[in-house]
């Protein structure tokens, strides 16, 4: 469920409701949209840490594709070999377009908050699973976009959160497009790119020593996606975490 913040309780210190900062683009940003299809999902398209105002950094062009257990191998499907530094025809378009994703970026992108409420499950685990995300009405930001496409596609999804690790816990994710999950400042999910669904987990315990967690200790979780084509978008997280703390980062 997607629902306005101001349906919130605002004296819940811990729940599962989580706190979203949504921002709308049209087709005229040339990240979204793409005339090429993008490929993915790659890998290494950010930096492994968040910038000092905890967004995500730009490191490659087109990233690395063929990494992920179980993915089609995009860079076999190229008309020609990757050209490393060109700023065209890759994942995305130039490093200077990139922090238009999570920055306000007026006459560029339109900021809406609102959040996500995980569903219980029968086994404790926390659910939200959508096969239609479309957390943004059609009479919100910029509208229906692309035009005719029904719905209100083109948007990037920005969360920030703290969580108690006691040992145990696991955060699933599977959707598209790109996707990032830093974790205490370190990148613990990685599927850049436009893609179809895709599925990765961050098991806390076995990554414990790379996150640099220890149970007993609360951390920082920041997530970042982006649904930058037409014509799906899903989104489905699944968790046996049940206390997060939003934190809204301007």
């Amino acid at each position: 469920t997607v629902v306005d913040i101001d349906q919130l309780n605002p004296d819940a210190a811990c729940d599962n409701a989580i706190r979203v900062v949504f921002r709308d683009f049209d087709d005229t940003h040339p990240d979204f949209e793409r005339a090429d299809p993008g490929w993915g999902p790659a890998q290494n398209m950010v930096k492994d840490t968040l910038s000092a105002d905890r967004k995500p950094q730009y490191n490659a062009i087109r990233g690395t594709c063929g990494l992920i257990e179980g993915s089609y191998d995009p860079c076999a499907d190229m008309a020609r070999p990757p050209m490393w530094g060109e700023e065209v025809d890759g994942i995305w378009t130039a490093s200077h377009t990139f922090p238009d994703w999570y920055t306000d970026v007026n006459g560029v992108n339109i900021r809406i908050e609102k959040a996500l409420i995980l569903q219980e499950q029968a086994d404790g685990t926390f659910v939200f699973d959508s096969s239609a995300f479309f957390p943004l009405r059609t009479d919100e930001g910029f509208g229906e976009t692309p035009a005719g496409a029904g719905d209100n596609y083109l948007f990037t999804t920005e969360i920030h959160l703290t969580f108690p690790y006691d040992g145990g816990e696991v955060f699933t994710f599977s959707g598209d497009d790109d996707l990032w999950i830093f974790v205490n400042d370190q990148l613990a999910l990685d599927i850049g790119g436009l893609h179809n669904p895709f599925t990765l987990s961050i098991d806390f315990d076995a990554m414990a020593s790379e996150l640099g967690i220890t149970p007993g200790h609360e951390y920082a979780m920041d997530i970042f996606h982006a649904e930058r084509h037409t014509d799906a978008s899903n989104f489905r997280i699944e968790t046996n975490i049940s206390c997060f703390e939003s934190v809204i980062i301007e």
